[in-house]
């Protein structure tokens, strides 16, 4: 009899009231908010610098279309070396 009476004391022991299930849910809810809100500051870095690198590659290509000469032609070797870089990329693509 004193073994029942043991097992049942400890089920209504480890049992928790309304009040601690309300607060473990609440800090349940809490964590999740927090994480979520962590992976979107993430996302939005990770985007912010993606943006950075393509604006600064743009940057660096318009620079070198606009180069003129002394007579204001533009200059040709940079763009031929642009356009061999590109075709470069293209030749590695296709063979991956």
């Amino acid at each position: 009899m004193s073994f029942l009476l043991k097992y049942f004391y400890e089920l209504s022991y480890n049992r928790l009231n309304a009040y601690q299930q309300a607060q473990l849910e609440f800090e349940k809810r809490k964590q999740e908010k927090l994480a979520r809100k962590e992976e979107a500051t993430k996302r939005r870095e990770e985007i912010k610098e993606a943006i950075s690198k393509y604006n600064e590659k743009k940057k660096q290509k318009t620079a070198v279309i606009r180069k003129k000469t002394k007579k204001g032609q533009p200059v040709m070797k940079e763009r031929l070396e642009m356009l061999y870089e590109k075709i470069k990329k293209t030749v590695e693509k296709d063979k991956s």
